[in-house]
């Protein structure tokens, strides 16, 4: 028992933050919110998540990100990265945004289909740049539209009179 209570106070004197709600003295409270981190600043992480509300007017579901700012305490500054599932519960207010702070990591980023679809589709837009023929005729027209539009323009600009088919 007694080396128990020697690493407890090892752990007590590592971190000298006072709004840890571990070592410190901060208390936690009222709702709990589980999300990514898309941001980390010193002392602060940002993280969002997704809620669906009810639009009464269209009878529809829609979804909404929430982004919540929360404290970070210093013990806790390395565990957590970009992309992290952390979970996060409300305290008093310690500054004008920050009124929740960080409790516990629940998972470690993991490059999920989504974010490589995103990778994949913004590749494609990139690519459609470079190329002002795809950008200028991709669209609602059907591959035989987008040829007959092109072929149009190439004999627009080889006979003056322009072939309207």
């Amino acid at each position: 028992m007694k080396k128990q209570k020697k690493e407890t106070e090892v752990e007590r004197t590592s971190c000298n933050d006072v709004d840890c709600p571990i070592h410190g003295s901060l208390k936690t409270r009222g709702r709990t919110f589980k999300g990514y981190v898309i941001k980390k600043f010193p002392k602060r992480i940002v993280i969002e998540f997704e809620r669906t509300i009810y639009i009464r007017k269209y009878e529809r579901y829609a979804k909404k990100k929430t982004r919540v700012h929360a404290r970070l305490p210093k013990c806790k500054e390395n565990e957590v990265n970009i992309g992290d599932y952390v979970l996060v519960q409300e305290c008093r207010p310690l500054s004008k945004i920050i009124h929740f702070v960080f409790t516990a990591k629940i998972a470690d980023f993991r490059g999920d289909q989504k974010s490589d679809e995103k990778k994949i589709s913004d590749i494609q837009k990139i690519q459609g740049e470079k190329n002002p023929e795809n950008q200028r005729f991709s669209g609602s027209l059907n591959s035989k539209e987008n040829l007959r539009f092109r072929n149009l323009r190439i004999s627009d600009s080889q006979t003056p009179e322009g072939d309207l088919r």
